[in-house]
């Protein structure tokens, strides 16, 4: 045994026998929690996960456990959080785009929506997922399509501002978009998928978004080099924060390095779910910067 192995048992006992520090609040303790080898088959999904797993039980119950500390608490909480903060910001650009371009308000609340849907579908999923099989395989497809509608719908906006003048070529580019995403969803709501398909997938859409924005600068000879950067970059720092979480995702670090350090807190799960997050506060600032740009643009 490790030294760290050592800390970590010693800080499991210590709260054990306390419960008056801070850190039996931290460290959970409850004798319903199980580890990765108590638990159904299908539940397991990550075996460097070795702690805290809830055991299988009503909607009641589950429902309590969000208040509760437990291997899924940040997963939970991280997009439950990440869906309010999109509702209020899709309330107020209800109210702020009011008096503007029904077309351009449809398309940043197209990407505001698809952002709702996806961090709702990802709290109900690993909230509700222990519940049996059956609801575990229904929540789970739920989360892969709402990660697919987020990654689809965060691009609606650009697409359409990018070509915001070129009408042909913004309704290629969006059906594309859709036919690619159309195309993805027998794949990933597969549950034979391997996880590494899945998130190659994933990564695939998030760089098709870059696409639109080379092509309007090299062969539509767009030589507005400010707003090109500008544009480049904000998308090129979305999609930085989307793969960056995939590939947590996938890699499973770091908890693939120490099995005990990273059961509640940090685990690779946990990254990916701020890296989303992260990713869709970008976009939105990056659609906010488009959406001012072309407020009464006249198209030439």
């Amino acid at each position: 045994m490790t030294q760290d192995d050592d800390l970590f048992t010693n800080l499991i006992n210590n709260n054990k026998n306390t419960k008056t520090c801070c850190g039996c609040h931290l460290i959970p303790n409850s004798p319903e929690l199980l580890d990765y080898f108590h638990i159904p088959e299908w539940y397991k999904y990550n075996s460097h996960i070795v702690y805290g797993y809830r055991p299988t039980s009503n909607f009641k119950k589950l429902t309590a456990s969000i208040f509760s500390i437990h291997n899924e608490t940040f997963n939970i909480w991280t997009h439950l959080l990440g869906a309010i903060l999109f509702i209020f910001l899709f309330i107020y650009s209800l109210i702020d785009g009011s008096n503007n371009n029904i077309y351009d308000n449809l398309s940043v609340d197209i990407f505001l929506i698809s952002t709702i849907i996806c961090f709702s579908f990802s709290t109900i999923m690993h909230t509700y997922f222990p519940m049996s099989k059956k609801i575990c395989r229904i929540l789970a497809n739920f989360d892969y399509f709402g990660i697919c509608l987020l990654i689809a719908g965060s691009y609606v906006p650009f697409i359409y501002y990018t070509f915001y003048c070129y009408f042909k070529i913004r309704t290629f580019y969006l059906i594309m978009l859709g036919i690619i995403t159309m195309g993805s969803f027998p794949i990933i709501l597969n549950h034979h998928c391997p996880q590494k398909i899945r998130s190659l997938i994933y990564i695939t859409l998030g760089l098709y978004g870059v696409i639109p924005i080379v092509h309007k600068f090299i062969v539509m000879n767009h030589h507005q080099e400010n707003i090109f950067l500008t544009e480049l970059c904000l998308i090129g720092l979305v999609a930085f924060f989307y793969i960056t979480g995939v590939l947590f995702y996938t890699i499973h670090i770091p908890e693939i390095i120490h099995e005990n350090l990273f059961n509640y807190y940090l685990s690779s799960h946990q990254i990916f779910h701020m890296c989303t997050i992260a990713g869709a506060v970008t976009h939105y600032f990056a659609i906010e910067y488009a959406y001012k740009k072309h407020i009464n643009y006249v198209c030439s």
